[in-house]
């Protein structure tokens, strides 16, 4: 039995492996790991949240992004600040990293044309190379039964259009009935 509090982490595993019963796991990190060996063979948690914490070693095992994609804008950070603020908005723009801020506009723009909150089992990975931004998403039923893969390419000065087209991919395969709320 294996916990996690993530309605697409919970579709990706059960698609991967159908014998394992996920149950919904809350509370912050040291309550979910006291959950481990009482009650729960493992749990599935950020990594990031636990190497951040100092817990890198408590990790067993990192699963892989070809069968488990992350959430849409996971590990990205940003900062904000306002337009008229030029001394403010210099001092920052050496952290920009143009290829990450195209790839996280491409899967935050897909969430929104998938009409999919943060709760729903939707799954987005961009990545850009050379000018070329591939978006990879993953829409899944939270009981693993039905789990949508698809992958958009196209140029990465156009996020949401690469977006948009990977939505309408995955909406045209069946994807509307696998989002909670989302009308046909």
């Amino acid at each position: 039995m294996v916990g996690t509090g993530s309605e697409r982490r919970s579709a990706q595993i059960r698609a991967f492996r159908s014998d394992i019963r996920v149950v919904p796991l809350r509370g912050n990190i040291g309550t979910r790991l006291k959950r481990v060996g009482s009650g729960l063979d493992g749990i599935v948690i950020a990594a990031a949240a636990m190497l951040r914490m100092g817990w890198g070693d408590r990790i067993t095992e990192f699963l892989p992004v070809d069968s488990f994609l992350p959430a849409a804008g996971q590990g990205a950070l940003a900062v904000e600040t306002t337009a008229s603020n030029r001394d403010m908005t210099d001092l920052l723009s050496p952290l920009d990293e143009w290829a990450v801020r195209q790839s996280v506009q491409a899967e935050r723009a897909l969430l929104k044309e998938l009409g999919g909150g943060c709760r729903a089992p939707i799954a987005a990975l961009g990545r850009v190379d050379e000018g070329i931004l591939e978006l990879e998403a993953m829409l899944g039923a939270s009981d693993g039964s039905r789990v949508l893969r698809a992958v958009e390419q196209g140029s990465a000065e156009t996020p949401e259009a690469v977006a948009e087209r990977l939505a309408r991919r995955l909406l045209s395969l069946g994807g509307a009935d696998l989002i909670p709320g989302r009308s046909q």
